[in-house]
């Protein structure tokens, strides 16, 4: 069980888990959305999709490389600035996978042609404007933009 292999330490660090409302200490697997505390860092953690501990932020953390408009982007950082005119159709989450009510901005540094567009996993298509920052928000399922 998870919460032995936390009480003898073979984790190196020490977690306290709590269930997604934080109503006390769990024990066993952590399922999506549990959240934990890194007591040696101290950082928060919330069990992802796969019941792997991220940082809390969902495992991204301020500003990334700028990334080239396609078709489908990849965002490793919560916030990334972007370049070219491809209508961008899917986000997809780097390593961590996304997380319900995860929030990322994109930032347009081109004077025009940027743009969302559904057909993946955006719920609306949105005409991007240069230099305001664009933060989409994930239920689940969808990105919803912010205009």
């Amino acid at each position: 069980m998870l919460l032995e292999r936390i009480k003898n330490g073979s984790f190196g660090r020490v977690f306290v888990l709590f269930d997604k409302i934080n109503a006390g200490p769990f024990s066993g697997e952590a399922p999506p959305g549990s959240v934990g505390l890194d007591t040696s860092t101290p950082q928060l953690l919330i069990a992802g999709t796969a019941g792997t501990y991220v940082p809390a932020s969902g495992g991204l953390g301020g500003g990334g490389a700028q990334l080239t408009a396609a078709t489908s982007i990849t965002v490793t950082n919560s916030v990334h600035k972007v370049t070219g005119a491809t209508a961008i159709a899917t986000i997809v989450v780097g390593t961590f996978g996304a997380i319900n009510g995860m929030k990322v901005t994109l930032i347009p540094v081109d004077a025009s042609g940027q743009s969302t567009t559904t057909g993946g996993n955006i719920a609306l298509g949105s005409t991007l404007v240069q230099f305001k920052a664009l933060e989409l928000t994930f239920d689940g399922t969808l990105w919803y933009p912010s205009y």
